[in-house]
């Protein structure tokens, strides 16, 4: 994994930042998807958590 992240430091600035921006939506767009699903199972972790 390293050896991966030295790789896309090594790109261009906007390519990075680009990567960065599909990997956040990708992973907003899952997060969305399973909100409501897992809504509650989620809130009863964060009460353990508090």
């Amino acid at each position: 994994l390293i050896g991966v992240y030295e790789f896309l430091w090594s790109l261009s600035g906007p390519s990075f930042q680009f990567c960065q921006t599909v990997s956040r939506g990708l992973h907003s767009s899952l997060i969305d998807a399973n909100r409501s699903r897992d809504m509650d199972s989620l809130e009863r972790k964060e009460s353990w958590r508090l």
